[in-house]
């Protein structure tokens, strides 16, 4: 069903880091041509750009305690994915 509706890059991006589930379910990951693989790391400082961006952005919006809270729902937000995936394995 994803075949066509994601762009390489994503599709690329997921199967790097579904990598092991990949391999414990036997799925064959989707070949890709190399351009994709050298577009990582643009990918990536880009990502990290908008991130930064983002809590600069918080900043402006509610001041130092604003930014404070919203790092703080990150935090929890990350260590409860974190918990979920390692509960499976």
């Amino acid at each position: 069903k994803w075949e066509g509706q994601l762009p390489d890059e994503d599709v690329f991006i997921c199967q790097q880091l579904a990598k092991k589930e990949m391999a414990d379910n036997h799925y064959e990951p989707k070949l890709l041509t190399s351009g994709v693989a050298l577009m990582l790391p643009l990918i990536a400082v880009r990502s990290a750009g908008e991130f930064f961006l983002r809590l600069y952005n918080y900043w402006l919006l509610g001041g130092k305690d604003h930014l404070v809270n919203r790092l703080m729902d990150y935090q929890k937000r990350y260590s409860a994915l974190s918990k979920t995936n390692h509960s499976d394995r």
